[in-house]
């Protein structure tokens, strides 16, 4: 069994939440972090895990991180 939760960081408190995610494969999870991400509208980051797996991390616009990074792309030779 998967589990899915989020850490929510703020600037004044790392660590200041941590949500668990009814979700059973990443994509479902990556949609619920959209419903956290909602509800601390001033996070500065929020950490998606699976287990012990780092799935992805959101960084908030509003304090100076670009709205979406770029895909990843393999290095030139």
């Amino acid at each position: 069994m998967k589990r899915y939760y989020c850490i929510v960081n703020t600037l004044a408190v790392p660590a200041r939440d941590i949500v668990v995610l009814n979700a059973a494969e990443d994509e479902g999870a990556r949609l619920e972090t959209g419903r956290v991400q909602g509800a601390w509208p001033r996070y500065e980051t929020i950490e998606l895990y699976d287990g012990e797996r780092l799935v992805c991390v959101l960084a908030n616009p509003a304090h100076g991180f670009p709205a979406a990074m770029p895909p990843n792309r393999p290095l030139a030779a």
